[in-house]
């Protein structure tokens, strides 16, 4: 940014620039059109781009060394085999003090870095000045500080080179980059890494979409609006599930549903029992043998004298789901408004007479299990399902039957989650 001034009256503002012609080109039409103004009543201050605790967006490279290996400058003299890095994107810098850029030749800084990673001196980064114009700067000092057993990093850089005054420089530096990762901005809401490769970013992205369509999806198929209660309607009528409703609650947050709030959270005896929601949601494969799979649906008796019949029959629900029910498979919830690819694997393999999943997944029998069914054991077994199987699962869920789609794609969003929110290798 220029320096103006105004003590000649008989000068314009473009005629008492006080800068000669070396230091002309260090300054961008933009940054005359947004001069400081000063005269001999006001003191000059210093230029300041970057305010104390400011976030500063750069790319990063971080050096890939041994701990005995000695930390280098960039240099294009010292081959790839000596000096390589990792490059990260977009990692922000929390500035502890003020950028001086009145010396374009000593500018200067400090932050604190909190990443998940130890920098090191010569580290050097990119990073965009006033008016636009990008530099080099690199690491002069690292110190390590210590927050509730939390480690972060202050460190001091400085202004190495211009990229369009040492362009050489920048191509070195790119050309010895091994691997490229991204700063995730969401880790600390999301409980994962700061810093993931970029084709986990990229997957990461797509499955935070992915979820968001699901549940715009489940929502807009499942959810009687004028009654504010999740039945799925078929042609033989309304169904129930107050578990899985309870479920649904647990897993999914109120502010990522447009009026879930309002959806009705109804509760009965049936809500007692022990089911594979909450296997689920304790992620605990050796509480599959405990389930209780007797469980189905029932017609609601629409003349009874119990309160909640009554109610239920109000609000046009025509099954409800109740225990020790024999066969829960008698009754017809096949319903679909899309036509099955003829490959189409169901997510389900046999269709048995437990509650959700059947006979091979409770014995966990993966040789005969669909899956979908396979994908939950890998999630109770605390693996992360593969992503070439998830999104198999993601490609076909609008091809389900309406009963699975009713029962698994809130299961289906836990998977996604657990992508999203898992730690992936970190740098």
């Amino acid at each position: 940014m220029p320096i103006v001034d105004l003590d000649d009256e008989n000068k314009t503002p473009a005629e008492a620039v006080v800068v000669n012609d070396e230091q002309r080109k260090l300054y961008t039409d933009e940054d005359f059109k947004t001069s400081i103004l000063f005269n001999k009543d006001h003191e000059l201050d210093t230029i300041v781009r970057y305010i104390e605790g400011n976030k500063w967006t750069i790319d990063y490279f971080l050096q890939i060394r041994d701990i005995n290996d000695t930390a280098l400058l960039p240099d294009p003299n010292v081959p790839a085999t000596t000096l390589k890095y990792n490059r990260i994107n977009n990692l922000v810098i929390t500035l502890s003090g003020s950028i001086d850029q009145t010396d374009p030749n000593e500018v200067i800084g400090n932050g604190v870095i909190n990443a998940g990673f130890l920098p090191n001196y010569g580290d050097p980064f990119i990073a965009t000045l006033t008016g636009g114009r990008e530099a080099i700067f690199t690491i002069m000092k690292v110190t390590k500080k210590r927050y509730n057993l939390h480690e972060s990093y202050d460190v001091e850089f400085k202004l190495f080179a211009f990229l369009d005054k040492d362009s050489l420089l920048y191509r070195d530096i790119v050309t010895k980059t091994i691997r490229k990762y991204t700063y995730d901005n969401d880790y600390l809401m999301d409980k994962s890494s700061p810093i993931i490769l970029n084709k986990d970013y990229a997957d990461k992205l797509d499955l935070k979409k992915t979820r968001q369509e699901i549940l715009n999806f489940y929502f807009k198929i499942m959810v009687d609006p004028r009654k504010n209660i999740i039945i799925p309607e078929t042609n033989t009528g309304t169904y129930l599930d107050t578990l899985l409703t309870d479920f649904i609650f647990k897993t999914v947050m109120t502010n990522e549903v447009k009026n879930m709030d309002k959806i009705s959270r109804m509760t009965f005896e049936t809500d007692t029992v022990h089911t594979v929601f909450d296997v689920i949601l304790n992620r605990s494969i050796k509480m599959l043998k405990t389930c209780d799979t007797d469980i189905g649906f029932i017609r609601v008796q629409s003349q009874g004298i119990h309160a909640t019949n009554r109610t239920l029959a109000y609000l046009g629900v025509t099954y409800i789901v109740d225990r020790y029910v024999s066969d829960p498979d008698n009754i017809d919830i096949v319903m679909n408004h899309y036509d099955k690819p003829a490959d189409l694997v169901e997510p389900i393999r046999t269709k048995d007479a437990n509650y959700i999943f059947s006979n091979a997944f409770y014995n966990q029998d993966r040789v005969n299990c669909g899956p979908m069914e396979t994908a939950v054991l890998d999630y109770l077994g605390g693996n992360l399902v593969e992503m070439s199987e998830l999104k198999k699962l993601i490609d076909n869920y609008v091809y389900w039957d309406l009963i699975d789609q009713y029962y698994l794609l809130p299961i289906l969003l836990i998977l996604i989650k657990d992508h999203t929110t898992s730690t992936f290798s970190n740098i």
